[in-house]
């Protein structure tokens, strides 16, 4: 009965047409390396001459693709993502000399970064920029999903913007504290308190968010056969999690041989890059139609791909020249233009 309830229920709040291509776009997890992501938007908005997300009805992302999501749905261009990772990565993951040798023996009792930095630069990313004042998860101008989790129960949380009469409460949420719930990762930052509800980093359970968008597609009257996938990731690597790093040294230790403390570290960027592995290459191949998955990847050497320090003109460059190669063959998605989007006047209603 149930089933049946939750099934009418969702029907009877659908948006998209059943014969109306729905395009998602699901940007992945990463830390800094959200930077190739970012650069990978900068060269196909260079190349379109206009917003990506014009061809998107649907944008979610995860820590910090979900950091992403959030400027792309307040009108940010790639070229601005770009200059974010660039200016103030390095002073939210303060990873250089003296500073990388404190963080490395704060992170085996406490998280290795204080949040603060972190706060106050998005608090200043998502601000309105005429009156300064915070914009809400309801200003953004697409239809948003950014996966978090309950810490207490260990329960998934997906954000959303008020684009279906149910999501009557997430719309309050104030743009910068939505992008601090789903990047509270574990180890590298402390878990993000808000409002009575603590969260961790939505990448635990949906680093690659691409399944999450197609499902709200679904749920919104979109068939499966009419739905696209751009997942535009963070870069994967081989081998890292193997590799036990210190400040002066670097060690290759067989995996049969790993116990809690080398694990620690190393376990989060694993569960990250074998969730968006698998999301593509299992699970949306298998359910999509022909031609509608396209996924941009690039593989790194090790070593070069840590959430918290990267090279940051390679990982320009590279995304850059990922962004390049990738757009002859996404000129169907381009071909697409999102309807315009307009929140549901029913979920605005409840101001409480």
């Amino acid at each position: 009965m149930a089933l049946s309830t939750n099934h009418q229920k969702s029907r009877s709040d659908q948006a998209f047409a059943r014969d109306q291509v729905v395009q998602v776009l699901a940007l992945d997890g990463g830390g800094l390396k959200g930077l190739f992501s970012a650069a990978v938007i900068e060269s196909l908005e260079e190349q379109l001459g206009h917003p990506l997300p014009d061809h998107f009805d649907i944008i979610c992302g995860t820590s910090t693709g979900g950091l992403i999501a959030l400027a792309l749905g307040i009108g940010k261009s790639g070229s601005e993502i770009v200059d974010f990772y660039r200016d103030d990565g390095p002073t939210i993951f303060p990873n250089r000399g003296i500073r990388r040798v404190l963080g490395y023996c704060r992170s085996w009792l406490w998280s290795k970064y204080s949040s603060r930095t972190l706060k106050a630069t998005l608090k200043r990313l998502f601000a309105n920029e005429g009156t300064g004042d915070e914009l809400l998860l309801r200003d953004s101008r697409k239809r948003l999903i950014i996966p978090t989790l309950y810490a207490a129960s260990s329960q998934p949380r997906l954000l959303k913007t008020p684009h279906d009469r149910r999501y009557r409460l997430d719309w309050k949420l104030p743009l910068w504290a939505v992008a601090m719930a789903t990047a509270a990762a574990p180890t590298f930052l402390p878990s993000f308190r808000f409002r009575g509800n603590t969260y961790l980093d939505g990448g635990l359970w949906a680093n690659n968010p691409s399944l999450v968008g197609v499902v709200e597609a679904l749920e919104m009257g979109a068939q499966l056969e009419n739905i696209r996938v751009l997942n535009i990731s963070t870069t994967s690597s081989t081998s890292d999690c193997l590799a036990f790093k210190a400040p002066l040294v670097r060690l290759k230790i067989s995996a049969a041989r790993l116990g809690k403390l080398p694990w620690a570290s190393r376990i989060l960027p694993l569960v990250m890059q074998a969730n968006s592995y698998s999301t593509t290459h299992m699970y949306l191949k298998q359910m999509l139609a022909p031609g509608n998955l396209a996924a941009i990847d690039e593989r790194m050497n090790e070593g070069h791909a840590a959430l918290d320090d990267i090279n940051y003109e390679e990982f320009y460059t590279r995304g850059r020249s990922a962004g390049e190669q990738a757009f002859a063959g996404l000129s169907e998605y381009f071909e697409h233009f999102a309807a315009d989007y307009t929140p549901s006047r029913e979920a605005l209603a409840d101001g409480s």
